[in-house]
């Protein structure tokens, strides 16, 4: 694979890859609220890349970035998905306890929650 800087660039170009490869460390690192203040850079970069069109090893290697980045992005999200899914199930469970009667229905059964929940 050829390196990136071994690939002669426009300047928009090379910004651009600069900014996926800063994008990257931030989705790696968790940073959202620091991705989300560069989309627009991200989005002005790429327009600004795309009026002066790059050669086809430099979109391709953009390109690679960019699916990277997104499988990162999906990751994290699904991830926060799941979470939340998970906090709503032991809050309900927190709530009440699910169980079967001698006579094979469910019954939910309020639980009280103890001083030490209530602190936590």
């Amino acid at each position: 694979m050829t390196q990136s800087w071994q690939i002669p660039m426009t300047h928009e170009a090379r910004a651009l890859f600069e900014l996926l490869h800063r994008e990257r460390k931030l989705l790696l690192g968790g940073d959202f609220r620091a991705i989300s203040s560069i989309l627009d850079e991200k989005r002005e970069l790429a327009e600004a890349a795309s009026d002066n069109t790059p050669a086809p090893d430099v979109l391709r290697r953009l390109n690679e970035l960019l699916t990277t980045n997104q499988a990162l992005l999906q990751a994290a999200l699904a991830g926060t998905r799941d979470a939340t899914r998970r906090i709503a199930a032991l809050e309900q469970a927190a709530k009440h306890l699910t169980t079967y009667a001698q006579d094979g229905k469910k019954e939910r059964l309020a639980t009280e929650l103890g001083s030490f929940a209530r602190r936590a």
